[in-house]
């Protein structure tokens, strides 16, 4: 199963379950160099032998082509989210 944005809120708890039914869990995360930012979810119960990550941004064209070939399900959460705006307008279009 393929989780997109496996470190999310939300996804976080989607890979917990999935994991501790016995899936095989692909989980993408933006940046795998950020290890801070899904370091919980390499924590989980069975992760250890069950989560495999994978780096993929929604915003990148083909990035995810990777992690999909490895799976017969997809659970998409990944999100795009901006920390700044300057724009409101231009910037959400």
């Amino acid at each position: 199963v393929l989780v997109t944005g496996c470190n999310g809120f939300v996804a976080s708890y989607i890979v917990k379950e999935l994991l501790e039914h016995g899936y095989s869990v692909v989980g993408t995360v933006r940046s795998l160099a950020q290890e801070s930012l899904y370091s919980h979810v390499l924590e989980l119960p069975n992760a250890s032998t069950h989560l495999t990550l994978k780096e993929a941004d929604i915003l990148i064209e083909g990035s995810f082509d990777n992690a999909v070939s490895e799976c017969n399900i997809v659970i998409h959460t990944a999100c795009p989210f901006y920390l700044t705006t300057y724009d409101i307008v231009n910037d959400i279009n």
